[in-house]
């Protein structure tokens, strides 16, 4: 099964999803024959352009019970778009897909670390056609050839799947899948004279940096050209800096180098580029992606004039992002357009006159709907618990069953000090390393972070290690047997391939995903718990889920 739509253009260069108008869908019905054979029994098309031989009612009722039938195996490249105009059309919990497989998710788990896992990079990538016959875009003058390309990848994919043993991780994957995609038609509440307001106080602030900057200087400098900014520093002021300022062959600007200076002129062009980039980042971009239902809620429904039950959600402005199920080496979900799992949680303090300062929080501009509350809830310390369940480290499970703070019960076990004596800068330095274990992080850049020697770094690595020596064993463990096979397994059993070309990127990638990926499945299992409970309750017929 496979939908074909257009845009404004024959390839739909510039479209963005919501503009682009469903052409039908295709069906290669496979059946059973009276031998007990499987054959393929032609290629079908259904129009949803116009409403011609057959109204669309009739049209969408037919893909409702096609989609809802258990009985019935449905093979979708690109599910999670297909079932989103099925939420749009019948609301989100108004129908129930069932049996939908997505080889690109298949594809996926079995190379996470493909360069691309677009239909076409992968049909080039899995059946080996010529190169010239896949390059054209895939749409509606080619569906027949889609409908067989995309039959074909699943035949080879999922018989990889069951040769690595991945069924069981597939499954919860597709499981996962509706889910992002009830997500991506819902949204979340977005308040935008909120980040209107903090627009118009870094704009202003902004200026006001420059005009001290030019009053300093004595003539206008270019605060984000780093050219401007060291012709300034280091040939006009005479500015000098401890240690190597420069960088293949240039005088360095970076924000290291310039902290470093005991002058107000680099102190003030490294607040510049912070509240610039913040003012981009994450006041102009997220209020960019914000759209009201009549973008990407109705559209579809008025090309189809069907009517659904109106969800609670319609008549609010929400951000609509996408989520992206394939973005990953390590199985987490990743988010853009706009990136909501990264929104910053710390305050951004503006001083806008003497004395005086406001406070600016980005996520202060996502909102409820009047009447409901927005709820985050969160694992504590997962991949920390991963670690000592993993690792079946006694210290580890002991601190975690005794529901102490984890990390200044390291500090104090690897330091030899009480925990009443560990203070607040031992703790955050022993929390940043048992992190920097996990990811695999060297001393080198360890003691960049910490603002320590190599050496010290490197010294309280081998101590922590050697304090807790079941944690060394599963790391020694997990990297000696991905080298012997090329590949790790999650908790759950989700595989990834390791490329030791690089040693000591695979050796970081081995554990790093072992670890998070394990969190990921962990994740995955209780967004469909809630899921599942949110449809057989009456009581929480209005929660829907928003965000991971």
């Amino acid at each position: 099964m496979t939908c074909f739509r257009f845009g404004g253009t024959e390839k739909g260069e510039g479209i963005l999803p919501h503009d682009l108008k469903l052409y039908g869908y295709g069906f290669l019905p496979r059946i059973k024959t009276e031998e007990g054979s499987i054959e393929d029994d032609g290629v079908y098309f259904l129009p949803m352009l116009k409403s011609d031989y057959l109204p669309h009612s009739a049209k969408w009722d037919f893909l409702k019970k096609l989609i809802e039938s258990p009985k019935i195996m449905k093979i979708c490249c690109n599910a999670q778009l297909v079932l989103r105009d099925f939420y749009k059309i019948f609301g989100t919990y108004g129908v129930k897909p069932k049996n939908v497989f997505d080889p690109i998710i298949a594809a996926w788990m079995l190379n996470s670390d493909l360069e691309s896992h677009t239909f076409i990079e992968l049909i080039y990538h899995f059946t080996k056609k010529t190169q010239q016959a896949t390059l054209a875009d895939s749409n509606i003058h080619r569906f027949v050839e889609d409908m067989v390309d995309s039959l074909h990848l699943w035949d080879l994919l999922t018989e990889n799947i069951v040769k690595f043993g991945l069924m069981d991780a597939y499954k919860l994957e597709m499981k996962v899948l509706p889910i992002l995609s009830k997500m991506e038609v819902i949204g979340i509440g977005f308040d935008r004279d909120c980040l209107g307001k903090y627009k118009n106080t870094l704009q202003e602030k902004l200026e006001d940096i420059k005009s001290e900057a030019t009053k300093l200087v004595g003539h206008p400098v270019l605060l984000t050209s780093p050219k401007q900014v060291a012709t300034v520093i280091y040939d006009e002021m005479k500015l000098s800096v401890s240690g190597k300022a420069t960088k293949n062959g240039q005088k360095s600007t970076a924000e290291e180098v310039l902290s470093q200076i005991d002058h107000p002129f680099p102190k003030l062009v490294i607040e510049y580029r912070q509240i610039s980039k913040y003012l981009s980042t994450w006041i102009e971009n997220t209020s960019l992606s914000a759209y009201s239902k009549e973008i990407s809620y109705l559209p579809l429904r008025k090309q189809f004039q069907q009517p659904a039950q109106k969800e609670y959600y319609e008549d609010q402005i929400r951000i609509r992002a996408h989520w992206k199920q394939v973005g990953t080496g390590t199985g987490r979900l990743s988010c853009k357009e706009p990136n909501l799992q990264n929104l910053p949680k710390t305050t951004m303090m503006i001083e806008i006159g003497e004395g005086k300062s406001v406070d600016l929080t980005v996520r202060n501009a996502f909102v409820s709907r009047e009447g409901y509350t927005l709820l985050g809830a969160d694992y504590s310390q997962i991949e920390m618990r991963i670690l000592g369940h993993m690792a079946n480290d006694k210290y580890l499970l002991e601190f975690f069953a005794n529901k102490g703070d984890i990390h200044s019960l390291i500090a104090s076990r690897t330091l030899g000090k009480p925990i009443d004596q560990i203070s607040p800068k031992e703790r955050n330095h022993f929390k940043t390393i048992v992190y920097a274990v996990l990811y695999g992080m060297g001393p080198k850049t360890l003691s960049g972070i910490l603002k320590i020697s190599i050496q010290e770094s490197s010294n309280f690595i081998s101590k922590f290690l050697g304090k807790f020596p079941d944690v060394k064993k599963f790391i020694d463990y997990t990297v000696n047997k991905a080298k012997e096979a090329s590949e790790v397994r999650t908790i759950l059993g989700r595989r990834r391939v390791i490329d030791f070309s690089d040693v000591h990127r695979g050796e970081r990638q081995a554990l790093n995903s072992v670890i998070q990926g394990s969190a990921a499945d962990i994740i995955k299992l209780a967004m469909i718990s809630v899921e599942k409970k949110i449809a057989k309750t009456p009581a929480l017929q209005n929660v829907r889920l928003l965000l991971q």
